[in-house]
């Protein structure tokens, strides 16, 4: 079956890996040993039996020291070595580096990393060879597929990656990554711009997210202010470019679930993305205004605002019940249990808005089974109290 494959291959695998000298900086790049690598990758990512090999025969720890090896027979800086032994030379330790990151990934897509020893591995490897990784475009996707898949389903490795790096290294991995969203993001001129790395970034963004940890240190470096720079107002064009914006969203939305680094922020882009852009961002950004409106402190911002006044109005104006509920939920929060905010929204137009929906919904069949009829119920019955 595939648990003797596997077997098999990780025998050949060290077979060919014995013939070169990583720790002199010699490697060998064949055919055979290309087509091993991606055999190792296909069989991890497929088959739950390759990896209980992998995990019975330390193959982690195979790869890591391989790493190490290699880091100890380059020696050098990217820039050092490419001065010293000229561009030709690289070639195959990228190669070698990419398909080691190629092999964590697959691996790492269905498996979770649990020994903090070799997260605390990991951590150190990536940050030696970080210089060779952001120097090279197709090894910096390799290496940030890597960071998803390990971050993906461990809240240990995105602890790990949040905190304080090895000696000597200045910067955590969480931090490095940021610094390419960011660099990313300002390299974007148009909508068809290649988008890949800032995909990739922004998912370990996105997982980080599940740690104290992560959100600290993303609201430390004011991450979300990248989103102004592709709103009109500072691209000078006539709507922001949607994938890219989207990819933001769907970030942003994530990182404010969490009530311990929300905070009201950019409600202006906000705004301009309800009043005027297409129904999935508008719902991003009414789904991130909501959010917002679970943190009872944000809440007087909110009000005072007449970007979250007009997005719930024309909301309650439209026909579409997922936005609906969504500015009806957002309502229900601001109001329960505050006077002033119960006060705030009696004044306004909102309450007519509200009452009439109501009526509305309640003429559907099965009214009581409508979740948007439900709330409104509730809504209603608090703001009469």
């Amino acid at each position: 079956g595939s648990e003797q494959i596997f077997a098999t291959l990780i025998l050949q695998f060290e077979l060919i890996c014995a013939r070169d000298k990583p720790e002199n900086g010699a490697l060998v790049s064949t055919l055979q040993k290309r087509t091993l690598f991606s055999a190792v990758q296909v069989m991890l990512r497929q088959s739950e039996q390759a990896r209980k090999v992998a995990r019975s025969r330390k193959f982690l720890d195979v790869l890591l020291d391989r790493l190490d090896a290699l880091y100890a027979g380059v020696g050098l800086s990217y820039q050092d070595f490419v001065k010293k032994n000229g561009d030709a030379k690289k070639t195959p330790i990228v190669d070698e580096l990419s398909f080691i990151a190629g092999i964590l990934s697959s691996w790492f897509l269905n498996d979770i990393l649990v020994h903090q020893t070799n997260i605390n591995r990991i951590y150190k490897l990536f940050l030696q060879f970080w210089q060779w990784i952001s120097n090279n475009r197709e090894l910096e996707n390799e290496f940030m597929k890597a960071l998803v898949c390990l971050t993906e389903n461990s809240i240990v490795v995105c602890k790990t990656f949040a905190t304080t790096p090895p000696p000597g290294h200045p910067h955590s991995i969480l931090k490095l990554v940021i610094a390419v969203a960011t660099a990313e993001t300002g390299k974007v001129k148009g909508p068809k711009s290649e988008l890949t790395l800032l995909t990739l970034c922004l998912r370990m963004l996105i997982n980080s997210c599940a740690c104290h940890e992560g959100r600290v240190m993303i609201a430390k470096y004011n991450v979300l202010d990248n989103l102004c720079k592709l709103h009109p107002a500072h691209t000078k064009l006539q709507k922001p470019w949607l994938t890219v914006t989207k990819l933001w969203l769907q970030f942003w939305e994530v990182y404010t679930r969490h009530n311990d680094v929300t905070e009201v922020k950019h409600l202006t882009v906000l705004g301009a993305l309800i009043r005027k852009s297409t129904p999935d961002l508008r719902l991003l950004a009414l789904e991130i205004m909501r959010n917002m409106s679970y943190v009872p402190s944000n809440r007087p911002a909110l009000l005072s605002s007449q970007d979250y006044m007009y997005a719930l109005k024309s909301v309650l104006d439209g026909t579409d019940p997922t936005e609906q509920l969504i500015v009806v939920s957002s309502v229900w929060k601001t109001v329960a249990n505050s006077h002033k905010a119960k006060g705030a929204i009696k004044s306004s137009p909102l309450p007519r808005r509200l009452n009439a929906l109501l009526q509305q919904r309640s003429l559907r069949e099965n009214c009581e089974d409508d979740d948007l009829f439900n709330v409104l119920n509730i809504v209603v019955k608090l703001l009469n109290s």
